[in-house]
């Protein structure tokens, strides 16, 4: 998995962000960046060594989440939509 699948993934949040009739591109402070960088270079090393990265991917899904400001429902139809389009 490299960089752009991980973002790749993401995608769809954007999908569900905007329907919520928020048009604005989320902007995100440095720091905020920084910390998406630090996790997501973190799964590539643990990728190469076919390392586990499952909690890694759930902490980039958390902020994710927040950042977009899903309520539980929101996150589950995401869950429940993500799981479909793996399983094809």
């Amino acid at each position: 998995m490299n960089i752009f699948s991980i973002l790749y993934k993401y995608s769809y949040l954007l999908f569900i962000y905007s329907c919520k009739g928020n048009k604005t591109i989320l902007k995100i402070s440095q720091n905020q960046q920084a910390n998406f960088v630090k996790i997501a270079e973190q799964i590539l090393l643990r990728k190469e060594k076919v390392e586990d990265t499952s909690l890694l991917e759930q902490e980039i899904d958390k902020m994710v989440y927040e950042l977009n400001g899903l309520n539980e429902e929101e996150i589950r139809i995401f869950i429940s939509s993500q799981q479909l389009y793996m399983s094809k």
